[in-house]
């Protein structure tokens, strides 16, 4: 039987009916997780327990810490809320990476480029960018891997998986080398990915992100920048909107202006 990939941002809007109606249909549910903290297994059995109703979703929000990274706490709050007291079998991703990995990458995610061309502003955030798709792709690899597992042990139930929207190319494409068969959702039509996505697809396939791609990212990154910014999808289409009705020009006038690009 096909796996069903819902992807979405990690926001409370991404808890649809169409999710809810996919998660009553499953028996199988694997929740994504970040990074392993040497805990996978109890953290696995800690929503199991929320599964069969022992546990209530306040009690993991005070142990969210110990069940991977997650900075969206409204959404993990709408998800614990549709694990509780469901039946649901429980699986946490179990990713190749460690938390040195996850912080590593949070600071390239942070990384500014002053006072330097737009030229170099685009090649050093072509290097990050390539470090973080690698970051990605191993875990989708691994992912792909365990849910292979997973499904031939399991021929004859529904498996749904929760991931991130920008992990849908990387995921498909890991689980497809494999010969997985999935059928690919999304929490919105058509659903809308910060500008970053791209490029970091790209990488991850071995492509080339154009020099548009990562002048789109860069305005972007400095856009994203406050910690009040939320990515929901009326959020990034804002964001979308102003970003395509600048020129290359504008976006590198802008870059020098906020940034001190040269």
């Amino acid at each position: 039987m096909p796996l069903t990939l819902y992807f979405s941002s990690h926001e409370a809007e991404a808890v649809t009916a169409s999710l809810r109606e996919l998660f009553r249909e499953s028996e199988i549910v694997l929740v994504e997780n970040s990074f392993t903290d040497g805990a996978d297994d109890l953290n696995e059995n800690l929503l199991n327990e929320l599964s069969q109703g022992r546990l209530l979703p306040d009690d993991l929000r005070e142990i969210s810490s110990r069940i991977g990274y997650q900075p969206f706490p409204a959404f993990d709050h709408e998800l614990n809320s549709m694990i509780h007291r469901s039946g649901k079998t429980i699986v946490l991703e179990h990713p190749p990476v460690g938390v040195g990995d996850a912080l590593k990458y949070e600071m390239l995610m942070r990384q500014q480029f002053g006072n330097t061309p737009v030229n170099e502003a685009c090649r050093q955030l072509t290097e990050n960018l390539a470090k973080r798709a690698d970051y990605e792709k191993k875990r989708d690899d691994a992912l792909a891997r365990q849910l292979t597992s997973l499904n031939r042990r399991h021929p004859d139930s529904n498996i749904l998986v929760i991931r991130g929207q920008a992990h849908q190319r990387s995921l498909g494409n890991a689980l497809a080398a494999l010969g997985t068969p999935a059928r690919s959702l999304t929490s919105h039509k058509p659903m809308l990915t910060l500008f970053e996505t791209e490029p970091m697809q790209k990488l991850i396939a071995g492509e080339k992100p154009s020099r548009r791609e990562l002048l789109a990212t860069l305005v972007e990154q400095v856009e994203t920048r406050t910690p009040i910014f939320r990515p929901t999808q009326a959020n990034i289409g804002t964001l979308r909107n102003l970003i395509d009705g600048m020129s290359d020009r504008q976006c590198e006038e802008y870059l020098k202006k906020k940034l001190n690009l040269t």
